[in-house]
């Protein structure tokens, strides 16, 4: 009978360590992929964005123009220009700390929307402020709802699919 309940102790025993040594990876793994993405701010966001033309990818293609390419123009006196299918407006663009936010005049008009935005390699990928954790980085990485790329330059996204 003791050796049973030996055998029990050192089963659970083992697969205990065998949770925490998952846990541990994944923890590990998370903190690998974190590690891909820089948070921008402030003065970092203004020179990402200011006086350049992006083009960029939404995640899920937009209702109404049935396409998930765009054209942004960033420009430095804080009004952009936007271009989607056949969809043209213009706007405004801010940076508020850790936030670039848009509010737009004619088709896209309505409130102020805000994203976080984080770099990899060339691209730039936003998401919204409910997916960012208070560590600053986003619960999930595959969550974007956009990516960019500088016009001209070479992009270097991926789906951040682990």
């Amino acid at each position: 009978m003791r050796s049973r309940y030996f055998i029990r102790s050192v089963l659970c025993l083992f697969m205990g360590l065998g949770l925490i040594t998952s846990a541990t990876a994944q923890q590990a793994q998370e903190d690998d992929s974190r590690s891909l993405l820089t948070p921008l701010d402030g003065t970092s966001l203004e020179a990402a964005f200011s006086g350049k033309t992006m083009d960029g990818i939404y995640k899920i293609p937009r209702e109404r123009t049935g396409t998930n390419q765009f054209t942004e123009s960033f420009n430095a006196d804080g009004t952009a220009d936007y271009f989607e299918g056949p969809i043209v407006d213009t706007g405004e663009w801010r940076v508020r700390d850790r936030l670039i936010c848009f509010r737009y005049d004619g088709a896209l008009s309505g409130g102020v929307s805000c994203f976080n935005v984080y770099r990899t390699g060339t691209c730039l990928y936003s998401y919204n402020p409910a997916n960012v954790g208070k560590d600053g980085y986003p619960y999930d990485e595959n969550l974007w709802s956009v990516k960019t790329v500088t016009r001209g330059g070479i992009s270097s996204c991926d789906d951040l699919v682990s």
